[in-house]
């Protein structure tokens, strides 16, 4: 490899790490985003989706890699260049960035409490409480109110 391949390289590297992090910035908060009561649930399955190809990539380039010659490395590359591009065809294609209706706890309530004096109109949200047993408050958007005049 001569010095001029070698700044390209780099060069590729830098850019490979930054495509990474925008990477993780969006799948990470997918899940946050598709259900926050089973996120970490969500992320276990996911993360083990993606642990295979680095089980598999070391047989596969063993398979293709017999003499170690640089075409043979070459193919290599261009097969984790192809899974990589196919990943984020599937993600683009198939991702969904809303509120899962199978994520929302059907039980749970939110008191609100409205006072109205003269010209003013006071809203306070207190006392979520979930009895489903999960914990969990609810997002904005998908509230259930009780509402109850003083």
């Amino acid at each position: 490899m001569g010095q001029d391949e070698r700044y390209v390289a780099v060069a590729m590297l830098c850019l490979c790490m930054m495509l990474l992090i925008a990477k993780i910035s969006g799948h990470l908060s997918n899940h946050l985003d598709l259900a926050p009561r089973y996120a970490g649930f969500l992320y276990g399955i996911t993360n083990l989706a993606a642990t295979i190809p680095g089980v598999v990539a070391p047989v596969v380039a063993s398979a293709l890699t017999p003499g170690g010659t640089t075409e043979q490395w070459r193919i290599v590359f261009y097969v984790c260049t192809a899974v990589a591009f196919s990943g984020v065809l599937f993600y683009l294609v198939m991702a969904d960035g809303e509120l899962q209706t199978w994520a929302i706890p059907p039980e749970a309530t939110q008191e609100v409490k409205v006072e109205l004096d003269d010209q003013d109109l006071k809203v306070e949200i207190s006392n979520v409480k979930d009895t489903s047993g999960h914990g969990t408050a609810l997002l904005a958007g998908e509230e259930k109110f009780v509402a109850k005049t003083l």
